[in-house]
């Protein structure tokens, strides 16, 4: 039985990331079909073969991919970056539209990969930070802060993601990833320590309402992000949790590290 409602679109996703395809084969092939369906499915049963996957497609299919995968649309990346619809569409559809440099960061930073991985023909499977000091070159703005709490005051209210950097005396500085959507809050450690993470989740557990956290797995060889979701309660959390990751998490209650239930 397929997975999907057109035949064959896995297949030839996996037969693509083991070589035995080319990319103008895989494309030819799925031409017609719904718009990168497979590259989910791929990342929730095999997400070693599909980060193999991503590695062998051009920048602009592996746009396609790694939003399709992630449920990101035009629309969602016109409201979030913001752009044009021509500009989202260079991105992740069919448009010729050249798209700057500030965009594909900004993009990066939306689908929770480094800015190589958005332009560089060659796929880097190492994640790193180099997406700040794009931000820095290109003058883009983020959020820098001495405390997390200042950090999410600074946050608007609609639907938005930011890159943040705490800043602490004596203290490394700690990278997050801050999305704000339908009145939660998700706060992306990016390559996090447990020095790191205990100090994000002390400061998160000041916070009102309900948090929890899992931890979620990128697109990188053994890179993984601790997430942090904050809502009004557990239910009403959770279930925009499980709106929102790929595959299933268990999110586990930040008040259980704090000595509360």
């Amino acid at each position: 039985m397929s997975l999907f409602n057109e035949p064959g679109l896995l297949s030839f996703a996996i037969d693509f990331a083991n070589g035995k395809l080319t990319e103008e084969e895989y494309i030819k092939n799925r031409t017609g079909n719904p718009p990168w369906t497979e590259a989910r499915e791929l990342r929730i049963k095999n997400h070693m073969l599909f980060i193999q996957y991503l590695g062998r497609l051009s920048p602009k299919n592996r746009r396609k991919a790694i939003s399709a995968s992630q449920n990101i649309t035009q629309a969602d990346l016109m409201t979030l970056i913001p752009c044009g619809d021509s500009t989202a569409s260079a991105l992740i559809a069919n448009g010729t539209h050249k798209v700057g440099l500030e965009i594909l960061a900004r993009y990066a930073l939306i689908n929770r990969i480094t800015f190589s991985t958005a332009k560089s023909p060659a796929a880097s499977y190492e994640y790193n930070l180099n997406l700040f000091d794009m931000f820095d070159d290109l003058g883009i703005d983020y959020i820098v802060k001495g405390s997390l709490n200042e950090a999410l005051q600074a946050m608007e209210s609609h639907w938005c993601v930011k890159g943040c950097v705490i800043r602490q005396f004596g203290v490394n500085d700690i990278h997050l990833r801050i999305e704000r959507k339908l009145n939660f809050t998700i706060v992306d450690i990016l390559k996090h320590q447990k020095w790191s993470f205990d100090a994000v989740a002390l400061e998160l557990s000041k916070q009102p309402g309900y948090w929890g956290y899992f931890e979620y797995p990128s697109v990188y060889h053994n890179e993984h992000f601790m997430v942090f979701v904050g809502g009004i309660d557990k239910e009403t959390t959770t279930k925009f949790t499980d709106s929102q990751v790929i595959g299933k998490v268990r999110l586990f209650d930040l008040s259980s590290m704090f000595g509360g239930k």
